[in-house]
Parts: structure tokens; sequence; C-alpha cells
């Protein structure tokens, strides 16, 4: 993993803990193309896209990218 991506995966606020990032991580590792980890492998929200919305209302409302999950399906199809 570069440094770059590292600090990025440090510095997010993982609402849903080590379960959130462990299936980061692996989302990340079966869809990378290179031998090492990088920016460009991150989610979107880690990455720092501005693509968000908003899922919900009220305290069970949650902000995703769901582009971000979309192309990794069509990566893994």
């Amino acid at each position: 993993i570069t440094h770059e991506a590292l600090r990025r995966l440090v510095n997010y606020h993982w609402e849903g803990n080590v379960r959130q990032l462990k299936h980061t991580i692996e989302a990340m590792v079966v869809l990378c193309e290179s031998d090492k980890l990088d920016v460009d492998d991150l989610p979107d929200p880690i990455r720092g896209s501005t693509d968000i919305v908003r899922v919900g209302s009220g305290a069970g409302a949650k902000a995703v990218n769901p582009g971000w999950w979309a192309a990794m399906s069509a990566r893994i199809l």
C-alpha cells in the first residue's frame, strides 16, 4: 500500500469501525489491478470525492457514495 493511501485510510472516520475497514480493504485487494494498493483503489468517500448522497433520515441516515459500490460490482462481474 502506498503511503498516501495508508494515510487516507488512517485519517478516515470509520463509522462502522473495524468491520467497515476490513470490508473496504478486502474489496480494494480483490479489485486492485496492480501489486500495490494506491489512492485510486480507495472508495470515493475515502479518496475525497464529493459525490456523496444521504440515505435514510434522522439518526439512522448515512452518507454513501453509490457510484463506488456500482463500479466495484461492475469490476467484479
